[in-house]
């Protein structure tokens, strides 16, 4: 594959502006990440045989950002697609479905148990987490 050379990773968001993508870590979330940082680098014009690299600058840590940068160097040459997912199955969690358990609506519970009154924005997270978990539940 050859590297596009006309693009300059500096063009990019730094990684502590607000808009910049950002992951939270959370195994579940990477394959969402991954989907949403594509658009991002289609928007901002980041040829696929960057992506890589760019996605390099978006690492939450150290650690990640090893672990992305050894992934990158085994499918350098197969692209972006294999990269991802690679990633995804090098990450533990990252490619099963979102389960939930008994003790997750228990944990969500405590968690606002002592709050004696919700804002709206409180109320509307504790409510979908709640549904979430509840649905998954229900349906097993």
């Amino acid at each position: 594959m050859s590297r596009t050379t006309n693009f300059k990773l500096f063009n990019l968001l730094r990684k502590d502006e607000p808009e910049a993508p950002r992951w939270d870590g959370r195994p579940c979330t990477l394959k969402d990440f991954l989907d949403d940082f594509g658009g991002f680098c289609s928007q901002y014009g980041v040829p696929e045989d960057r992506r890589m690299d760019a996605l390099l600058r978006y690492a939450p840590d150290h650690d990640h950002h090893e672990h992305w940068k050894l992934c990158r160097r085994r499918t350098r040459e197969e692209g972006w697609g294999p990269f991802c997912q690679l990633l995804i199955k090098n990450t533990p969690g990252a490619d099963e479905e979102r389960t939930f358990t008994k003790a997750d609506l228990d944990e969500l519970a405590s968690e606002y148990r002592h709050k004696p009154k919700l804002s709206m924005e409180e109320f509307a997270t504790l409510w979908k987490r709640f549904y979430v978990a509840s649905q998954y539940l229900h349906s097993r």
